[in-house]
């Protein structure tokens, strides 16, 4: 039911992003509209309590993506209702704060996800270099390494930076396509290894990424004047959610039934007890054999 209640606010999202975005052409059509931006900043916000609400078992750093969900477009909306390129340039540094370290914080639910140990050099690494990316994506009004120049253009009454990249803008290609490569690799290597308990597990990690990357890439080969990352940010925390739910199902279900298994056992030992004949249950293999019989598995 938890599952299906995310599906729908999935479906009312995307279906909200169309009504408020407009169907036209894109080039015909100016689409960069502050209520859209913000809209979609108030649903980060509000996934945030229901992530409180609806899991029980909290995961920090499912914690930590959308709290950086909620950075990105709050960005994106801040940009948008700029009025100087100082402020514009501000807010789109705030935007990248979210947007650089998102990539890790996946990786890092992966993990725990998948069951794989991770090595706390291998984390100090990923996220030093992360961190490294967020500067030079955050360089634009003091150095032109990651737009060589950037200005300001208004449409439908939302501001919307033109830029120009420099010679350090493909390192966030970069870094994006080997965050990508490496959580492919964790999910395939959990899988082969069996670690993930069920299909749906790599369906929602799939899902979760692969909407960004589609998108995100998309925006890299076309000329979009909306950032409709800040839409896909929404749709993932509601695949990571669901997926939150799905894995509590399941463990609900497992203790459900292993509770319903021990009940059975204990009736069937004290059966036995109950039809033994004295002689027998006093003996050293009956013994052993009450006492271990707990032990069995399903």
């Amino acid at each position: 039911r938890n599952v299906n209640k995310g599906a729908v606010l999935a479906v009312f999202l995307a279906t909200a992003a169309f009504l408020l975005t407009g169907c036209g052409q894109l080039s015909e059509r100016a689409i960069g509209d502050v209520t859209v931006y913000a809209f979609f900043a108030v649903c980060s916000f509000l996934i945030l309590p229901a992530y409180f609400l609806l899991v029980k078992r909290k995961d920090p750093w499912m914690l930590l993506l959308m709290i950086l969900v909620c950075i990105v477009n709050t960005g994106y909306c801040l940009v948008a209702a700029s009025n100087t390129l100082e402020q514009a340039l501000a807010a789109n540094r705030f935007s990248y704060l979210g947007a650089t370290f998102l990539p890790f914080a996946m990786i890092m639910i992966i993990m725990n996800v998948c069951s794989l140990k991770r090595k706390k050099y291998i984390v100090c690494l990923l996220a030093g270099f992360s961190t490294l990316v967020f500067f030079v994506a955050a360089s634009p009004g003091y150095l032109d390494i990651y737009y060589k120049s950037v200005s300001l253009t208004v449409i439908n009454g939302a501001t919307v930076l033109v830029k120009e990249y420099g010679s350090w803008h493909n390192l966030y290609l970069l870094y994006i396509l080997l965050y990508v490569a490496i959580m492919i690799c964790m999910i395939v290597r959990a899988h082969c290894k069996r670690k993930l308990k069920s299909n749906s597990q790599i369906f929602f990690l799939a899902a979760a990424f692969m909407v960004n990357f589609t998108v995100w890439l998309i925006e890299q080969l076309s000329v979009i004047d909306y950032e409709f990352l800040s839409v896909s940010y929404v749709i993932s925390e509601l695949f990571l959610l669901s997926l939150c739910l799905v894995m509590q199902e399941n463990e609900r279900n497992n203790e459900e039934l292993k509770k319903s298994y021990e009940e059975k056992l204990a009736d069937s030992v004290n059966a036995i007890n109950a039809a033994a004949d004295p002689s027998v249950s006093e003996s050293e293999e009956y013994a052993f054999f009450a006492d271990n019989l707990t032990a069995l598995t399903q």
